[in-house]
């Protein structure tokens, strides 16, 4: 039975990696982001928690900054909270069974925040546990796995992950919240 469960994650997640999206779907993935930055953006800039501020620091750091978001959070984040926790599309997985692993899956990856500040990124803990802020991970979390479930591709949720949170870490405050008290 562990064999046969390890053999199907390992296919699904051999599948999120290697499936290519149509570009009817990459254009309805996209649709799902500008649908999250419709909600978030008005939200956060009118509480303050989106500010126009450059994250502190040489271009060179801002592009590596953002390179590295890519991997972490992104990249990891989807492979942890999508790819490997939720059945491939094309797995065939009734839809109930489907859909009680992304509901699992979320709430997983907006309580993996606060787990993160109050355990690893301690500088973070305010930010991690602020609601507002888990309001807008959890509101991610929906955005990137309806982008896994229709595309069955890590790439779509990777790519809307790190379109999200690379801006706010380098434009809107978030780089300097997250990385200026670290740095000194």
């Amino acid at each position: 039975m562990v064999e046969g469960l390890i053999s199907e994650r390992l296919r699904g997640l051999i599948l999120a990696f290697t499936t290519t999206p149509s570009t009817e779907i990459w254009l309805c993935c996209f649709g799902i982001f500008l649908l999250l930055i419709v909600i978030i953006t008005p939200i956060g800039l009118r509480s303050g928690f989106l500010r126009i501020e450059r994250m502190v620091g040489s271009r060179w750091r801002l592009v590596v900054v953002a390179l590295m978001l890519a991997i972490r959070p992104a990249l990891l984040e989807e492979f942890l909270f999508r790819a490997l926790l939720l059945p491939h599309p094309a797995q065939g997985y009734p839809l109930r069974l489907t859909l009680l692993w992304a509901v699992v899956g979320l709430v997983i990856f907006t309580l993996w925040h606060p787990i993160n500040g109050l355990f690893i990124r301690k500088i973070a803990r305010s930010l991690f546990t602020d609601p507002l802020f888990l309001t807008f991970a959890g509101l991610l979390g929906i955005a990137c796995t309806a982008a896994y479930l229709i595309s069955g591709s890590i790439w779509p949720p990777m790519l809307i992950h790190w379109a999200v949170v690379t801006p706010w870490i380098l434009f809107f405050g978030g780089g300097n919240t997250l990385y200026s008290r670290a740095d000194s």
